[in-house]
């Protein structure tokens, strides 16, 4: 049992919002420089998702100050980015009970201007994609798949490959949601290999993104080892760019994939390294993140009689929670912790305390692990018919979205309660229930382990594929090379042949200078290669060493054209007088 189970759901979102102050009135006064409209509605973007959750007014204003901007403008791209922004700020972070709805408006209000003429592509698939999560939280499946692959013909069509990359990425999520992993899979694949190749610097960064999208796929399928190698590589891309910000939230993100792994010395290791990392640019907030995912890792290890003196000596903690409205959250985590030390009246305590806001203001996910929490507690106090009040309350939730493997552990307590009141007509009923789950969950092993094969498969054959691709090349390159040293051979071997017959001084000098020009780029194309290879392509170093090369070859170039050419002719006027 998690401590504070929601809030490892919360903490990502956390990492990502909870920034230093001063970041936010750096923020603001970048808005107040940009230079034009879409530059300012980016600098709103930003600022919106790192204040949101703290400062949600603030927020909430610049959404309003962005409408008017981009209405003031008349720009009709920036009218629809401002409603793509004021909608996914209603729909991810805005806690107005009303909020989808408003999410909705702007978003139909978005999708209506894209009928406008100037409207770019990037607007035109941003729109789709927002309507899509839209679809999504409604829980309509077919549309979302429509408006993404609207999204997708609209990238294609642009021929732009960044927009080529976001389409496939969102597309590619929206099919893992639906666990549709196979294709997700191959659509994440097509666009690292776009991201791969492009020589676009833009481009290439989309790479990251792209990489993030593969952590969550590797993660769902419980390849943890995978999802972390691909964290890694994101984290030394944030490091080479000193984005302090992403490195924090990577580290937390890493952290959190060890601890679900049962790696647990690696996931506090990694903490640790956040949380140091936190102090060296005083970022208290992002401190206190790596205190929480420290404890869930200790409580899910087999120290949980440290995890109460850990809290006390950590009091940034219970302030995170209090700041943000969410001081229930914290209670039902104390009510977790004492549950699990057996301390069973300060586990009641705390469980009623945190029963009445989280009924009011969390999530159905929230709800529903606090009810199967809450029931098990009654159970272990020989309270069976409360209990099992709250595990019909969880079995609702857990059906309601599909999750399976809570459905069995709820029903398994609906059976023990019954059988503990003696109501064994409704304990068979469970018990029946229960067996079928159960082989659900291993059709579910089963097909996870088939589609682990084909990942796999489908990875060795993209490996394959890319191999293939680069020995052809340099079967192709080999070629040219040899095609390039028989030319040259040949220029001189005309040039020594032009030395026996009577020809023109000027066409032997001619042919001399072409055939050494040959052989000298032909040297500093192969030079070129090394080159790069030892420099890591660093232009300074490249431009350094070639500045030398030239310097020595250029001068052997002259003299040794001078001297064959001086050579061929003084031989034929020699020949010429015998």
């Amino acid at each position: 049992m998690k401590f504070l189970h929601t809030i490892a759901l919360l903490c990502c979102f956390i990492a990502a919002s909870a920034q230093k102050d001063t970041t936010l009135q750096s923020l603001e006064r970048n808005i107040s420089k940009a230079a034009d409209i879409n530059a300012k509605l980016d600098v709103v973007k930003t600022f919106i998702e790192k204040s949101a959750l703290y400062y949600p007014e603030v927020s909430k204003s610049y959404i309003d100050k962005s409408l008017f901007w981009a209405e003031e403008s008349r720009d009709r791209n920036a009218m629809i980015k401002a409603r793509r922004v004021a909608s996914n700020y209603y729909l991810r972070y805005s806690n107005e009970k009303n909020k989808f709805n408003k999410a909705k408006q702007f978003a139909d209000e978005a999708m209506k201007l894209l009928s406008l003429e100037g409207v770019s592509y990037k607007e035109k698939l941003g729109t789709n994609a927002l309507m899509a999560s839209i679809s999504l939280y409604q829980g309509k499946a077919a549309e979302a798949f429509a408006y993404y692959q609207e999204a997708v013909a609209i990238a294609n069509e642009s021929n732009n490959d960044s927009l080529k990359i976001l389409s496939l990425l969102g597309y590619g999520n929206t099919l893992q949601y639906f666990s549709e992993k196979i294709k997700a899979f191959k659509n994440f694949i097509h666009a690292q290999e776009i991201a791969e190749k492009s020589k676009d610097k833009a481009v290439k960064q989309l790479l990251y993104t792209v990489y993030g999208s593969m952590v969550s796929f590797y993660k769902s399928i419980e390849n943890y080892d995978k999802s972390i190698d691909y964290q890694y590589k994101m984290l030394a891309n944030y490091k080479t760019n000193k984005q302090i910000d992403e490195q924090l939230n990577t580290l937390y993100a890493i952290g959190d994939n060890y601890r679900e792994a049962k790696k647990y010395n690696a996931a506090k290791g990694v903490f640790d390294a956040m949380g140091k990392l936190a102090d060296s640019v005083k970022n208290a907030k992002e401190k206190t993140n790596s205190s929480i995912g420290y404890l869930n890792t200790i409580l899910d290890s087999d120290e949980k009689d440290k995890a109460l003196e850990y809290l006390k000596n950590h009091p940034d903690i219970s302030a995170v929670f209090q700041k943000i409205g969410m001081a229930y959250m914290l209670d039902y985590g104390y009510a977790n912790v004492y549950q699990r030390l057996e301390k069973k009246d300060s586990a009641a305590y705390y469980y009623e305390k945190a029963l009445g806001p989280i009924e009011a203001k969390a999530s159905i996910f929230q709800q529903m692990d606090f009810y199967a929490k809450y029931a098990y507690h009654l159970y272990t106090v020989g309270n069976y018919n409360k209990a099992i009040a709250f595990l019909t309350k969880a079995k609702y939730y857990a059906d309601s979205t599909k999750n399976s493997t809570m459905a069995l552990s709820v029903v398994d307590y609906l059976d023990s309660c019954h059988q503990k009141i003696g109501d064994y007509k409704s304990a068979f009923s469970y018990a029946s229930l229960k067996n079928k789950i159960k082989a659900e969950l291993d059709e579910k092993s089963k097909a996870k382990d088939l589609l682990t094969l084909e990942i796999d498969t489908e990875n060795k054959r993209a490996e394959r594929q890319a191999k293939e691709e680069a020995e052809e090349t340099i079967k192709r390159h080999n070629w040219q090379y040899m095609a390039i040293i028989i030319a040259i051979i040949s220029l001189f071997s005309l040039l020594a042949v032009l030395g026996v017959f009577n020809v023109s001084v000027r066409l032997v000098k001619a042919l001399g200078f072409i055939s050494f020009i040959f052989l000298f780029e032909f040297l500093i194309l192969i030079a070129d290669t090394w080159i790069h290879h030892a420099t890591h392509g660093e232009p300074w170093k490249v431009l350094a060493i070639k500045v030398v090369l030239i310097a020595l070859l250029m001068p052997l170039h002259h003299w040794l054209e001078h001297k064959a050419i001086h050579f061929i002719t003084t031989r034929r006027r020699k020949e010429a007088i015998v």
